[in-house]
């Protein structure tokens, strides 16, 4: 097990897209209705301006064999999005650490961070 990293750098979506998606999710939510009233009782909150840790951090891919990804796949999780960037940032932090929730999301450095930021939706396969 590798030492758990306390600080570093997270690649993390905007919020008005991440409100969006979670709005259109929702929609259809069978929690529409109470979703709907903390909604109107939140209105003070700017949505938009939400800046917490639940936006959908950048994590690195779990694996580099093709074969164990194909598992994650079969199993509904999304391993061709931005593949260039996860590779890339399995390689630099050196390792996946599924030891629990967060384990995976931080960057050692800037440098680092704007590596793989550069690399996001940047045409790769997976194969």
């Amino acid at each position: 097990m590798q030492e758990r990293q306390t600080s570093g750098f997270a690649i993390v979506r905007k919020p008005a897209p991440l409100v969006a998606s979670y709005d259109l999710s929702m929609a259809t939510h069978p929690a529409k209705d109470l979703f709907q009233d903390l909604c109107r009782i939140l209105h003070p909150l700017p949505r938009a301006a939400y800046r917490g840790i639940s936006r959908d951090p950048l994590q690195p891919l779990p694996f580099k064999d093709p074969e164990k990804l194909q598992i994650f796949e079969n199993v509904g999780c999304d391993v061709h999005s931005n593949y260039a960037a996860c590779l890339r940032f399995l390689e630099i932090i050196g390792g996946f650490d599924d030891d629990g929730d967060n384990a995976n999301d931080l960057l050692p450095s800037f440098s680092a961070a704007r590596e793989v930021f550069s690399l996001l939706e940047a045409p790769s396969t997976t194969r």
